[in-house]
């Protein structure tokens, strides 16, 4: 139903790239500033790549450097943030929280480990409610066993006494 972006999305980096390639980092500066602030790390850190064969490569790999260590504290803080929600076992909530900031670590290490996140989540939600139902279930079992075992066995309908017949 819905259109496949990623052929668009990778010609558009494609054609940024081969934009910025023939570009100094003082022409490069303003976009990595920008992507920076928006939180873009992985925008940011592909226009520096750009720069690794130039002259400016030793300032770009500083800022690659620099770059990637925001994006690993900013992952620490998301990380904390959902841990502290998983253990209240709030997994709509955390899942919540890694599908919102999954676009702020695009093309960053940590992107495949934000965007899977929510769905393992939600995978652990379902197998927390398939246990207790599980244990709901044992239980309820036992609880009939237990009802069984106390349980008297039903005494037989009283037998009439026979009397003898009197002897002629």
């Amino acid at each position: 139903i819905y259109p496949d972006f990623r052929p668009l999305a990778a010609e558009i980096r494609t054609r940024r790239n081969e934009s910025l390639a023939g570009k100094s980092l003082e022409q490069v500066q303003p976009i990595v500033d920008k992507a920076v602030s928006e939180q873009r790390f992985g925008d940011a850190i592909d226009a520096l790549k750009q720069l690794r064969g130039g002259g400016d490569a030793e300032a770009a790999g500083r800022q690659i450097a620099s770059i990637e260590a925001k994006v690993d504290a900013e992952y620490k803080v998301l990380t904390e943030a959902g841990k502290k929600l998983i253990d209240g076992k709030q997994y709509a909530q955390a899942a919540e929280q890694y599908r919102g900031a999954a676009p702020r670590f695009r093309n960053t290490r940590h992107y495949k480990t934000v965007l899977n996140k929510p769905e393992n989540l939600m995978e652990m939600a379902q197998a927390e409610v398939n246990a207790q139902r599980a244990r709901e279930a044992r239980a309820k079992a036992a609880e009939t066993d237990a009802a069984l075992a106390k349980a008297e066995p039903p005494k037989p309908p009283p037998v009439p006494e026979l009397k003898p017949e009197p002897k002629p």
